[in-house]
């Protein structure tokens, strides 16, 4: 059975589109404008595809800088507190926030999580950079995990984003840190994650400490039963499954991105960086026959 346009599909694809350029108009979506958008809409010639890529909008979750540096707030006044407070780390860690704020010695340092020595520019550093100066931590206080050693008080490494879980065990064991670990000397967090990578993290380090603001699910997968993407009473999650692929490869996107890292097919987005769990449709580089909707 081929992917149909619903009854109701062009209205439903109009009031989508309008929706999210009042999103654009009232700033809410900060750092888009309606080029950007129209530009992406441009990459679906069919009534079909424009369809479909308004399903995708639909569920996006778009994180402008101001709503990221608020859950940076959140992570950093709540989050970390209550996950030391739960796990009964000392008041250096419960009071995180203040803490890094301070001249004198904190008994913590804050590290990015970056997936290699030469990726400076990786979401790792670039989320860190945010907080320390959205939230004016001192920068004495931030170090690389290169200058990790045996004196080095509690860690707490940070993200933007946790996926699969993937990227934070290679980077743990290529920098030799798992000891960090075993030893309760650190912690994960993050402004959002995949339950499945917390999950994943948990499994391999049972002793690691990890958690994050936005918690993300099945439901926020395009093609899982519980999405709120698909059925749409006309298509199954199947023949939406299938159109998507042929519509990827007609796009020239390879096979293997598809599901986006780790196949969670999501939609969400920051204003600074895309997660590459998330579906290419969102952030596959340009070319002479595709615009993104966000860079990478």
């Amino acid at each position: 059975m081929p992917f149909t346009l619903p009854p109701d599909g062009p209205t439903y694809t109009d009031h989508i589109i309008a929706r999210c350029k009042d999103l654009i108009a009232h700033n809410i979506w900060q750092g888009m404008d309606d080029l950007q958008l129209s530009r992406w809409l441009n990459n679906f010639p069919s009534d079909e595809q424009r369809y479909f890529a308004a399903r995708v909008l639909d569920i996006l979750i778009y994180r402008s800088d101001p709503q990221t540096k608020s859950m940076l707030t959140h992570l950093f006044q709540r989050t970390v507190p209550d996950l030391a407070r739960h796990l009964g780390f000392g008041s250096h860690v419960q009071s995180v926030f203040d803490r890094l704020q301070c001249n004198h010695e904190p008994d913590v340092r804050l590290v990015p999580v970056s997936p290699a020595p030469q990726a400076s520019m990786a979401s790792g550093p670039l989320i860190t950079r945010l907080a320390q100066k959205h939230l004016n931590f001192r920068k004495k206080w931030i170090i690389s995990h290169r200058k990790i050693h045996s004196t080095t008080p509690f860690v707490v490494f940070l993200d933007d984003f946790i996926g699969t879980g993937t990227q934070f065990s290679r980077f743990m064991r290529q920098a030799n840190l798992t000891h960090l670990v075993t030893k309760r000397r650190c912690c994960y967090v993050a402004v959002a994650a995949h339950v499945t990578g917390i999950k994943n993290l948990r499994d391999e380090f049972p002793d690691l400490a990890v958690s994050a603001v936005d918690l993300l699910s099945a439901r926020n997968s395009l093609f899982h039963p519980d999405s709120l993407a698909f059925p749409d009473g006309t298509n199954s999650i199947a023949v939406a499954r299938t159109f998507y692929r042929q519509m990827l490869s007609t796009f020239r996107i390879p096979h293997r991105y598809h599901g986006g890292y780790g196949g969670l097919d999501l939609a969400y987005a920051f204003a600074h960086a895309v997660p590459n769990n998330s579906t290419p449709l969102l952030w596959w580089p340009q070319n002479t026959n595709w615009t993104p909707l966000f860079r990478r």
